[in-house]
Formats: structure tokens, C-alpha cells, sequence
């Protein structure tokens, strides 16, 4: 089987996949992080709501952010080259590597009903 251009998908739909990719992939991104893992390069911390102090009083962001930073929530917690990463991500598993599977599984299919005759 030959890898040719009619594997690559059309400009519109890749762009779709890839805008989606690059901004719905951070977000859910952001629910892994805040309960599996944490970046240390990059880091993008948008902080949901101002917390409470452990006393219960109000207190500034940047103090909290400083002092306390265990006790945020984040709206979003990922980094710069997540967003990147997932629009390509998105658009080889959602638009290309299907068309390369049933091109590959059509050629066997094909051989198969060849070779059976």
C-alpha cells in the first residue's frame, strides 16, 4: 500500500479537529492535572475563585497564591505546549490514522477475496 495525499484530510475539517483538539483538550487536561499529575515547565495556573484562608477570613489572591497554594482550585492547570500537542494529537487520531486503517484493512479485505477465488 502506497501513502499517498488522499490520506490527508480536506483543509477545513483538520482545522476543525485541530482548533478542537487545542481547546477542548486543555481543559479536560486541566481535570487530569488538579488530580493526577502537575506541570513544572510551562505552566499555565488560572485560579477558579479566590479561597478562604485556613482561619475562614477572605483573603488577596496573590497572598493565598504565595502562601497557600494547596488550597486553590483552578479553573485551568496545564501548560503552554499542551494545547499544540493536542490539536495534532487530535487531528492524526481523528482524521488521519482512521483513513490510513481502513485503507490497510481494505487492502486485506481485498487480498483476502482475491486469494479465496
Amino acid at each position: 500500500m502506497i501513502i499517498n495525499s488522499n490520506i490527508l484530510p480536506r483543509p477545513i475539517p483538520a482545522l476543525k479537529l485541530a482548533l478542537t483538539g487545542a481547546t477542548v483538550g486543555p481543559l479536560v487536561d486541566s481535570l487530569h492535572n488538579q488530580c493526577l499529575l502537575e506541570y513544572q515547565k510551562a505552566m499555565i495556573d488560572i485560579p477558579a475563585v479566590a479561597p478562604l484562608t485556613p482561619q475562614g477570613g477572605a483573603s488577596s489572591l496573590p497572598d493565598i497564591m504565595i502562601q497557600q497554594s494547596d488550597h486553590l482550585f483552578y479553573l485551568i492547570r496545564t501548560s503552554w505546549y499542551v494545547p499544540p500537542l493536542l490539536g495534532v494529537a487530535y487531528l492524526v487520531l481523528g482524521a488521519i490514522l482512521p483513513r490510513i486503517i481502513s485503507r490497510l484493512l481494505a487492502s486485506t479485505v481485498g487480498a483476502q477475496d482475491d486469494g479465496g477465488t
